[in-house]
């Protein structure tokens, strides 16, 4: 996270970005705030989990997801069909998440 305000300052140099987020359900203000401020789509998100540890949050949410940003108009539809079919399970013993998306 300490590396997200140094990535905003450069993001005129960079065409795409790939981050996996952890915790973020203790960091999720700060990850919103970046996504406003990254100038990049979001294309892809997938939730991870994360094998013996708790991965999914009091609110249903995973505790740790991994986003895909492009500066093409790629953007993820209205209603993606996650997970996509590249997605793999960090482990595969745990269900995969499902993510939920509010408008």
């Amino acid at each position: 996270y300490r590396i997200l305000d140094d990535i905003i300052k450069n993001q005129n140099k960079f065409c795409g970005l790939i981050s996996e987020f952890h915790s973020v359900d203790l960091h999720k203000t700060r990850i919103i705030k970046f996504i406003k401020e990254l100038n990049m789509n979001l294309v892809h998100i997938h939730g991870q989990n994360i094998g013996n540890k708790s991965y999914i949050d009091k609110d249903g949410d995973p505790t740790q997801i991994e986003m895909t940003f492009s500066v093409s108009k790629n953007n993820i539809d209205d209603e993606p069909e996650l997970p996509h079919s590249l997605d793999q399970p960090a482990d595969r013993r745990y269900k995969e998440v499902n993510l939920i998306f509010e408008t």
